[in-house]
């Protein structure tokens, strides 16, 4: 019993010093919370479903992504972002949206199947909201120089 106590603990300590050996070094994580989110909500779910009408009940009609922005104990509207100017909708990339059937905004119409990035310009009491055929893009700065060649729809 003790030479089989012996042989797992020698088997454990190489183990454990082979590890570490060949421990990588990764980049530290970016400080944004990338988030999707789905509508319904438990559409990322689907695959699960029991039965045909949860499944169908369960499709997705629209998804989210974004970069949940931190506070920090900051004034945000008015003083970081500032009334009048053209923001990301969200942190860091645009948040971006897709849509899985026809939706009609601001009487337009989001195209099934595309994406869209979302921007909006901030007054004091109202937001107009855009959704924009550019992509890819960090932040509302390229948006912000033509707006008006890539916006699909908006809504105030």
């Amino acid at each position: 019993m003790k030479n089989l106590f012996a042989a797992l603990v020698i088997i454990l300590m190489t183990i454990g010093t082979s590890l570490s050996v060949q421990a990588q070094e990764f980049p530290k994580a970016d400080a944004s919370i990338m988030d999707a989110a789905y509508y319904p909500a438990r559409a990322a779910f689907a695959a699960f479903a029991k039965t045909d009408e949860e499944k169908q009940a369960l499709t997705p009609k629209l998804r989210v992504l974004y970069s949940r922005p931190a506070k920090k104990g900051r004034k945000i509207f008015g003083d970081l972002q500032k009334y009048g100017e053209m923001v990301r909708v969200g942190a860091y990339e645009s948040t971006e949206l897709m849509v899985y059937s026809d939706v009609k905004v601001g009487g337009k119409t989001l195209i099934a199947g595309e994406r869209y990035s979302v921007h909006a310009m901030l007054k004091e009491n109202e937001w107009t909201v855009y959704f924009s055929s550019m992509l890819d893009s960090w932040g509302s700065y390229a948006f912000q120089c033509n707006p008006e060649a890539t916006t699909v729809a908006k809504i105030t």
